[in-house]
């Protein structure tokens, strides 16, 4: 990621990089997910970073939907393998 990425990442509003962590767990982004939260975690409060205990209540609190999403997506791999 460069330093503009990071940058621009941090000067988000705390609710936009709230929601689009939230929107990675919905989708089953997983890696996404992680890469963002490693910035938003590295980061200082004071320039962009959210604390440890939101991040970790919110995948809590969403993290069986995106694990449902990203299993649903692997079964349809396999069942589209199966069929050819």
């Amino acid at each position: 990621m460069t330093a503009w990425e990071l940058e621009f990442i941090l000067a988000q509003s705390r609710e936009i990089k709230l929601e689009v962590l939230e929107d990675l767990i919905k989708k089953g982004s997983f890696g996404a997910y992680f890469e963002f939260v490693k910035v938003l975690l590295d980061a200082p409060i004071t320039n962009g970073g959210i604390e440890s205990e939101v991040i970790d209540a919110l995948f809590k609190k969403h993290s069986n939907t995106g694990v449902d999403a990203a299993f649903a997506r692997s079964e349809e791999k396999i069942m589209a393998l199966e069929k050819k």
